[in-house]
């Protein structure tokens, strides 16, 4: 079996990119949220790192030494029946910048 959309690294590293740019992170204190929390896909765990609303780092298969306040967990099935198109968060974020110059906030 191959790798699933989840162990793959680049997959992460793509995630962190569009979290980090996301133009509502920075609206009603999302800027502010410094809480880690993990993704189980089924026997993977995953541990995302926030600081200041963007994705620091992305740890697989934590230890015993790292924390979290929340955790979202479910089966493997469910989550590889999860596709980000990044193409429309593309789009949204060119919306939101086009709103923020014009003074219009995201509420």
């Amino acid at each position: 079996m191959g790798l699933t959309a989840f162990e793959d690294e680049e997959w992460w590293d793509r995630y962190r990119e569009v979290v980090n740019d996301d133009p509502e992170m920075s609206t009603r204190g999302h800027d502010t949220f410094d809480e880690n929390f993990y993704i189980d896909v089924g026997d993977d765990r995953y541990l995302i790192k926030m600081y200041e609303g963007e994705v620091e780092e992305v740890v697989a298969d934590p230890g015993i030494g790292e924390d979290w306040t929340l955790g979202i967990e479910g089966p493997r099935e469910a989550w590889e029946g999860l596709e980000i198109d990044y193409g429309a968060t593309e789009t949204r974020r060119e919306e939101m910048r086009a709103a923020s110059s014009k003074g219009v906030t995201n509420r």
